[in-house]
């Protein structure tokens, strides 16, 4: 998470918010207005809305744009980037404790704040009473209402502490407060109760993919032409993509291979896929759809067809398409298909 910085004021940009471009002698173009999610958004009152996606999908961008237009508007949005050191619930309290100084106008405010003391021995075996405490101290002396950002989820551990602790967090938050939570993960079963009772959006991948209107505005914010109906293929509706291959066009050169453009923008996360998944991909690369038998076959998995489905499940560039006879079938995204077929394994 993002440290205070020795002195502050309420609200400075900057504190737990992600960074901003530096100045530079040629600045990106701002950062896209998708009025078809906003809209979503502002549906949303109170509770949760839990935006998921691979990396590069949009997630930070959008949140940004929206929490930026409704700061304009008078609510305050406090900004909180998770990182792996928030995987254990005393750095995490630590870190809410620093988000809500940097909240607070006077230095007579922040001596003031008393909340609860994380004793390791003690309490690591009574987290929820703990919380409960913690987050009943902690959301009193949030401003009202408010919007609250936590980016980056997956950086603290899908099997860690933090959904317990989001859970307890939105029971604690006061009416009219709203939480925000991106990460690449699905919405952990923890919360789903918050999505039975109605008081949870979801944005998933298939939200964040940019259609083709927001494709034609993104490349005008970029000065370039209207996209053709190939480079839409290609892309995919992945924000990601659209960027390299409109700052490519920006800078006047040919658009990159579609397996450069993976490797520019998810390389690192396909390389650290286990040697068996990289296996099924590259097999399935072969063909534009493939059954859960034919990716058996094809990569000499026998698993393949649960490899193929924990992907769908995660969103991660792999579609799952139903027949008209019940048969499923999955796809890769174009750039992925191109990525793993150039790594054929052995």
């Amino acid at each position: 998470m993002q440290t205070l910085p020795p002195a502050f004021a309420p609200w400075a940009e900057g504190w737990f918010n992600p960074p901003r471009p530096q100045a530079a002698a040629a600045q990106p173009p701002p950062l896209l207005v998708r009025r078809r999610l906003h809209s979503l958004l502002d549906g949303a009152r109170e509770g949760l809305v839990w935006v998921s996606g691979p990396s590069g999908a949009g997630k930070t961008s959008l949140m940004r744009t929206w929490t930026d237009a409704r700061r304009a508007a008078g609510t305050p949005c406090l900004w909180i980037q998770l990182d792996a050191t928030d995987a254990e619930p005393a750095v995490f309290f630590r870190h809410l404790r620093l988000a809500l100084l940097s909240t607070l106008a006077t230095p007579q405010a922040r001596n003031a704040l008393r909340l609860p003391a994380w004793r390791e021995a003690a309490d690591a075996a009574r987290l929820s009473a703990f919380a409960q405490r913690y987050f009943r101290a902690w959301t009193a002396a949030l401003p009202k209402p408010l919007i609250l950002v936590f980016d980056a989820c997956e950086a603290a551990g899908a099997d860690a502490a933090l959904p317990l602790l989001l859970d307890q967090l939105l029971q604690a938050l006061p009416a009219g407060a709203l939480m925000l939570a991106a990460g690449t993960d699905p919405l952990p079963l923890t919360l789903h109760r918050w999505a039975a009772s109605g008081r949870c959006l979801t944005l998933g991948w298939e939200d964040l993919r940019a259609d083709d209107d927001e494709a034609r505005e993104l490349a005008l914010a970029w000065g370039q032409p209207q996209p053709e109906a190939a480079q839409c293929a290609l892309a995919g509706g992945w924000m990601a993509a659209w960027a390299v291959l409109l700052s490519a066009a920006r800078c006047g050169e040919a658009a990159p291979a579609a397996d450069r453009i993976f490797e520019a923008c998810a390389g690192a996360a396909y390389s650290g896929l286990d040697p068996l998944t990289r296996r099924v991909l590259a097999a399935v690369a072969r063909q534009p759809t493939a059954s859960a038998e034919e990716a058996a076959v094809l990569s000499d998995v026998a698993n393949a067809g649960d490899v193929l489905a924990a992907l769908w499940r995660l969103r991660w560039f792999v579609e799952r398409q139903i027949s008209f006879d019940g048969q499923v079938r999955y796809a890769l995204h174009p750039l992925l298909r191109a990525h793993a077929a150039a790594r054929q394994m052995p």
